[in-house]
């Protein structure tokens, strides 16, 4: 072989992906990220060949172009880019031109922003900040020898130039400017002027909480590429209650009348009170394309407030929502109020960066970036499929929003088209696995800690340990965790390896949801056997405890009313069964208070569910 291999990074990756406060910053910030990639990657092409790259590994020139307003990329592109330049190619000069591509097209997208921002901005800060954004990082190593070696040199030169990092000096002197610093993330000032500038129109896509402050990248987040709204982490908390909602609707005239009644006070109010979905690019939500909070009562202050006006005109809304949540009894339809929580999905792939080292020529790297490109596009599918919304699919990455009652569904079918995707792969270790991590959180949690939370239960389902049920190299990853963040009391949760049979543990937090939805089981079980949890941890002697477990748990059982038909006292006496210690009795009860949060939303997604019996409520 001959000539080199080039690597770039681009970031800042945690600035553009994890300060968000809403959904659009979340998803634009990876989308800006894959788009700056993606045009360091043309950059490549264009100086020598499309074959050069071999990460991102594109088949056709058009999918490197930048992505038209209000359409979604053909490519997904990593915040690394690999390219195999031939003999005779400068890698200085063109990581040379892939930095000027990467500024402009920064620079492109922050234009649009200061454009539509008008009289908002300080252009003094503005000018500041934007040339003082962008991290790039390149590294080259001449390609003298086996592929594999010559990349394990090169990363090794990319990790270490990244650790050297470019440490500017500030520009002016902050101190006498006095400016309050970006509510994102904390590291710049704002570059917003006086917040009454802003005519209704740009108030309500800024969505400005009241003191709220941005700098050059959040206001990019919020302005730049077009008037794309992005589904609010609301509209998915809703969706299974929608969902119910418009189940009946389509045989019950009541119904239907009731939720056109408040589809026409949405319409009424405007945009800037409550959000427009975009129907062609969000057919899912067709049914009720409008912001999520038109249906949680306790936000219409807020609502009011940010679009700056009177709460009282929310009254009729108030009205409309009332007469599908209050009680038959009290001349209402009975849905109840929907229930605000939703899940956070975060998930990889497993031994990656091993994976990759056991790739012996370009050609074969080429081919498993493709691999990772078809999984990106099909896992997008997969979480529409699931009524969620892909934030970013790239490489093994997947970041997305989904409605409770769907989110293991759609956790199992990403892990099964990731494995099916890299079967032609694989290591010592085994075929590729692929962990994901499910944060269950209240939708008016900041957005930023729901993705904190979901990057904790992803870590957790890479890592076992006794508290989750295992030990031991054999233990770890290919694992979903699932963890609940209640208002009010302390996260909870669960964590396992995959299985492909009944006993998966999607598919028991399944079968628990639906004992406890259909009022099989006492809600009040799982703390119970909390309490014997508690009761155990301090038994002493080890030969006698699965014994006095499982008399205790026979005692509990005997005591609390249930209805189990057959089949399903079986399975329960077998789940019981299983547990010989106090930890297996404490993941019992965690198992069994996950499906309660997850039954919840299934209850309302099931509209004949909901005529048979009454909601029931969850306690935190």
């Amino acid at each position: 072989m001959a000539g080199h291999l080039l690597a770039l990074s681009i970031g800042p990756v945690q600035e553009f992906i994890s300060a968000a406060r809403r959904t659009r910053d979340l998803w634009f910030g990876s989308f800006l990220l894959s788009e700056l990639s993606k045009a360091a990657a043309k950059a490549i092409a264009d100086g020598s060949s499309l074959e050069t790259l071999i990460f991102p590994a594109p088949e056709k020139p058009e999918e490197l172009e930048p992505t038209p307003e209000r359409e979604d990329p053909e490519l997904t592109v990593a915040n690394v880019v690999v390219a195999r330049l031939p003999d005779g190619a400068s890698p200085k000069d063109l990581a040379g031109t892939a930095r000027e591509a990467v500024q402009e097209r920064w620079r492109e997208f922050a234009g649009q922003a200061r454009k539509e921002a008008g009289r908002l901005v300080r252009d003094e800060i503005w000018n500041l900040q934007l040339d003082d954004v962008i991290e790039f990082y390149a590294a080259w190593a001449p390609l003298d020898g086996s592929y594999p070696a010559a990349r394990k040199r090169l990363m090794r030169l990319l990790d270490a130039r990244k650790r050297c990092r470019d440490f500017a000096q500030p520009l002016g002197d902050p101190a006498k400017r006095r400016l309050p610093k970006s509510s994102l993330d904390g590291r710049r000032e704002t570059v917003l002027a006086d917040p009454d500038r802003a005519g209704s129109g740009l108030r309500a896509r800024l969505r400005l909480q009241e003191g709220e402050q941005l700098d050059a990248v959040g206001l990019t987040k919020r302005l730049a590429h077009g008037r794309r709204a992005f589904v609010s982490v609301a509209r998915i908390a809703a969706d299974p209650w929608l969902r119910g909602v418009a189940g009946r609707a389509k045989d019950d005239r009541e119904a239907a009348a009731a939720l056109e009644a408040l589809k026409e006070q949405c319409e009424r109010l405007g945009g800037d009170v409550i959000g427009k979905i975009d129907e062609r690019k969000f057919p899912i939500y067709a049914a009720f394309p409008f912001d999520g909070t038109a249906v949680y009562r306790d936000r219409y202050p807020s609502l009011a407030k940010e679009a700056g006006r009177d709460v009282r005109e929310l009254d009729q809304l108030r009205e409309a929502l009332d007469r599908l949540t209050r009680p038959k009894n009290r001349g209402g339809l009975g849905f109840g109020d929907p229930y605000p929580y939703v899940a956070l999905l975060v998930a990889d792939g497993d031994r990656m960066g091993k994976l990759i080292s056991a790739l012996d020529s370009p050609e074969r790297h080429r081919e498993f970036s493709r691999r990772l490109a078809g999984f990106a596009k099909e896992a997008a599918g997969i979480v529409r499929e699931h009524n969620g919304v892909c934030i970013y699919a790239g490489g093994d990455d997947v970041l997305a929003l989904l409605p409770l009652d769907k989110c293991l569904e759609c956790a199992r079918g990403l892990r099964d088209k990731f494995c099916k995707s890299l079967d032609s792969f694989e290591i010592a270790d085994g075929p590729p696995t692929f962990s994901v991590g499910l944060a269950i959180g209240h939708f008016m949690d900041p957005l930023e800690d729901l993705r904190n939370y979901a990057r904790e239960a992803e870590k957790a389902a890479k890592t076992a340990t006794p508290e989750t049920g295992g030990s031991g190299l054999h233990a770890e990853r290919n694992a979903l965790a699932v963890f609940v963040h209640p208002r009010g009391g302390a996260p909870f949760g669960i964590r396992e390896r995959w299985q492909d049979d009944d006993g998966s543990i999607e598919r028991r937090l399944a079968r628990w949801a639906g004992l406890f939805r259909k009022g099989s089981l006492p809600n009040k079980l799982p703390y119970d056997i909390r309490q014997l949890a508690r009761h155990y941890a301090s038994w002493q002697t080890a030969a006698t405890l699965p014994a006095a477990i499982a008399a205790g748990l026979d005692r509990l059982l005997a005591q609390k009313e249930t209805r189990l038909e057959n089949a399903d006292k079986t399975w329960v006496l077998k789940r019981l069964a299983a547990a010989r210690s106090a930890g297996d009795l404490h993941r019992l009860a965690n198992e069994m208070l996950v499906a309660q949060h997850i039954g919840e939303a299934v209850h309302q997604a099931d509209e004949a569910g909901r005529a048979a019996a009454p909601a029931k409520e969850v306690s935190s």
